[in-house]
């Protein structure tokens, strides 16, 4: 087993070992501080030609186009806004109609109802009156029928108590 001192500067030393690339001797932080760059300056390279077709993309915009249909759906818009303040109108006179003749009905329903409502209490009086009549008819009736008895029985017992005097 090696000493691990030994080793240690083993290590250590890595940081001063020296490579060879391209014809150029490099250490190691060197190699990876080029690589860093290397990539950077290409990753910017290639966001900056991203950025430039953006920009070319815009500008070859027809803003005349875009002007005219904004306007033309800025007035469909203030069209449809119309026809819909129309509609709700015309739907606000159709449910007043609705409420007037509603109200009416309702009025000649309640007139109905009190026709009704007299025309049943007259008959109902008429009936009571007929009834009250009828009673007291039959009250006199019965009345006569009872003096009629009591006039027919006192007639029999004076008949029959003297037969002679007729």
């Amino acid at each position: 087993m090696a000493d691990l001192g030994e080793k240690l500067d083993q290590v250590e030393a890595l940081k001063d070992t020296r490579m060879k690339a391209f014809g150029l001797r490099f250490t190691g932080t060197q190699l990876f501080a080029t690589f860093a760059l290397i990539g950077s300056i290409g990753s910017g390279g290639y966001g900056g030609l991203l950025l430039w077709q953006k920009v070319e993309a815009l500008a070859q915009l027809d803003l005349g186009s875009i002007s005219s249909s904004m306007a033309s759906t800025s007035q469909d818009l203030e069209r449809v806004s119309n026809e819909l303040a129309e509609i709700k109108k015309s739907y606000k006179l159709d449910i007043s109609g609705m409420r007037d003749n509603l109200y009416a009905l309702e009025s000649r329903i309640d007139g109905k109802i009190t026709s009704q409502d007299a025309k049943m209490t007259s008959f109902d009086q008429r009936m009571d009156f007929k009834l009250t009549s009828y009673d007291d008819r039959m009250f006199k009736l019965d009345q006569k029928i009872v003096s009629t008895k009591e006039s027919l029985t006192k007639t029999i017992q004076q008949e029959l108590s003297n037969p002679l005097a007729n």
